[in-house]
C-alpha cells in the first residue's frame, strides 16, 4: 500500500515536469513494475491494495486515451468496492456505476484495427496484451488464456452484472439513447440536456477514500463525439445526401470542421461511408444497399406514413359512372347478394342441425345420468332392506336365546326352592 502511494506521488511529480508522452511511458513502466512485484508474491493482494492499484490504472488509461481499458479498470474497481467495502452507501454505488457505464460508452464504437498494417496490428496486439494483463491481474501469464476485450462484450457484461441498473437515471437514459434508439434527427437534442445534468454529478466517495474524486464531466467530450458518430451512422442509413448546414444543426456540439475530422476517422475504420462535397455544400452517404434490411424497414414506415398523409389531404374521389355501367354493376351486386344469402341460409340450416344434434346428445346424456342415478338408488334401497332383514333376524334370535335363558333360570330357582321346603319338613317330623 505504501509502495503504491509512493509511486502515485512520484508519478504526479513527474507529470508536472516532463512531456505528457514521456510521462505516460514512465507511468506504464511504473505500473508494470508494481504488477510484477505483486505477481512475485504468488498471492492475490488485499482488496484495499487492489483498489488503489485500479484507481491509478483508471487515471493512466484515461490520460493515454486507452478508453476501453480505462472502462475495464473502472469495472474492476466497482466490483471490488461492491464486494469488500461494507460502508459503501447507495449514493456511492450509484456514482461508481455511473462512472463505469459512462467510461464504457466513451469507448469508440468501431474497431481501430480495421485497415491497419501488419506491423501496426502486431504492435497493437502486444500493447493490448500488456494492458489486459494489467487490468485482469492474473497470475497466469499464458497469453492463450486471455479473453479478447471489446466495447460490445464490456456493455454486455455491465448489463449481465447489474451495473447499468445501479447507475443514475440520467446515465441510463443516455445509454438507451446511444445504444438502443434510432433518432438521427433528434438524437443530439435529446442527448444535450442529459449531458448537461451528468456533467454536474460527481464528488468524493464517502466510504472509500482510496478512490479518487469522481467527476462525470470528464466524459462529456467523449460522449459528444459518440453522439456525433451515432448521428452520422443513423443518418447514413436513411439519407443518400444532405446539406452541410442541416448536418451541422443535427450535431450542435462541434463546428463542422471538427465533425469532418470525426467522420474521416469513422470512414477510415469502416464505421460509416460518406463523402463531403464542399463545392455543393452537401454530404453524400454511399455504399448503402437500397435493399438492406435496415433501410428497407425505414423506407416502408416512411412510405406508409406518406400514403396515410396523402389520403387525408386528398381523399380519393369516385367518378360518376354511366347508367349502363350502373345496371351492370347492379346485376352483379344482386347476384352477389343472392349468393351471399344462399350461403347464409346454408350456414343457418347447418347451425340449426348442429344445435338440434347437440340438444339430442344432451338429452341422451341426461337420460343416461337419470337411469344411472335411478339404478343406484334402487341398489341402495335393496341393500338397505337386506340390512334391515338381517337386523330383524338377529334380534329375533337374540330374543329367543334370552327367553330360553330366562326360562331355564326360573326353573332352576323353582327347583332350588322346592328342595328347601322338603328339608324343612323332614326336620320338623324328626323333632316330634
Amino acid at each position: 500500500m505504501a509502495g503504491l502511494s509512493h509511486n502515485s506521488s512520484y508519478l504526479k511529480a513527474k507529470r508536472n515536469k516532463i512531456h505528457p508522452a514521456f510521462f505516460l511511458q514512465e507511468a506504464f513502466r511504473s505500473v508494470e513494475d508494481i504488477h510484477g512485484l505483486m505477481s512475485l508474491v504468488k498471492r492475490t493482494p488485499k482488496p484495499s491494495v487492489l483498489v488503489v492499484y485500479y484507481a491509478k490504472l483508471t487515471e493512466i488509461f484515461w490520460i493515454s486515451e486507452s478508453h476501453l481499458y480505462h472502462a475495464y479498470a473502472w469495472l474492476k474497481l466497482f466490483n471490488l468496492q461492491k464486494s469488500y467495502n461494507k460502508n459503501l452507501t447507495q449514493k456511492d454505488l450509484q456514482l461508481l456505476a455511473s462512472s463505469v457505464l459512462l467510461a464504457a460508452l466513451s469507448v469508440a464504437p468501431y474497431d481501430h484495427k480495421y485497415g491497419a498494417s501488419h506491423l501496426e496490428l502486431e504492435n497493437e496486439k502486444d500493447r493490448s496484451l500488456r494492458m489486459a494483463n494489467l487490468v485482469n491481474f492474473s497470475l497466469d501469464s499464458k497469453r492463450e488464456n486471455r479473453e479478447m476485450v471489446s466495447r460490445a462484450t464490456l456493455l454486455s457484461e455491465l448489463a449481465a452484472k447489474g451495473v447499468i441498473s445501479c447507475a443514475s437515471q440520467e446515465v441510463k437514459d443516455l445509454y438507451n439513447l446511444m445504444e438502443h434508439e434510432f433518432l438521427p434527427l433528434d438524437l443530439a437534442s435529446k442527448v444535450q440536456p442529459l449531458l448537461s445534468k451528468i456533467s454536474t454529478i460527481g464528488g468524493k466517495l464517502s466510504a472509500a477514500s482510496s478512490v479518487p474524486e469522481i467527476r462525470l464531466s470528464q466524459y462529456q467530450s467523449a460522449l459528444e463525439k459518440l453522439t456525433a458518430l451515432r448521428v452520422l451512422q443513423q443518418a447514413s442509413r436513411i439519407f443518400q445526401s444532405m446539406k452541410i448546414d442541416m448536418l451541422s444543426r443535427m450535431i450542435p456540439f462541434f463546428e463542422f470542421n471538427v465533425v469532418e475530422k470525426i467522420a474521416v476517422d469513422a470512414v477510415k475504420h469502416n464505421f460509416v461511408a460518406m463523402k463531403v462535397n464542399h463545392l455543393a455544400g452537401a454530404v453524400h452517404f454511399g455504399n448503402m444497399d437500397i435493399e438492406s434490411d435496415v433501410l428497407s424497414s425505414h423506407l416502408s414506415v416512411l412510405a406508409d406514413s406518406l400514403n396515410k398523409a396523402l389520403s387525408l389531404i386528398h381523399p380519393p374521389v369516385q367518378k360518376p359512372s354511366k347508367p349502363s355501367e350502373n345496371l351492370t354493376n347492379l346485376a352483379g351486386v344482386v347476384e352477389k347478394e343472392h349468393r351471399r344469402l344462399l350461403a347464409r341460409k346454408s350456414i343457418i340450416e347447418k347451425r340449426k342441425e348442429d344445435h338440434e344434434r347437440q340438444i339430442l346428445e344432451k338429452e341422451k346424456i341426461e337420460e343416461t345420468k337419470r337411469l344411472t342415478i335411478q339404478k343406484k338408488s334402487a341398489d341402495e334401497e335393496r341393500e338397505r332392506l337386506l340390512k334391515e332383514q338381517r337386523l330383524r333376524e338377529q334380534q329375533r334370535i337374540r330374543k329367543e336365546i334370552e327367553e330360553k335363558e330366562a326360562r331355564e333360570a326360573a326353573k332352576m330357582i323353582e327347583d332350588l326352592t322346592g328342595r328347601g321346603k322338603n328339608k324343612k319338613k323332614i326336620h320338623i317330623e324328626g323333632v316330634r
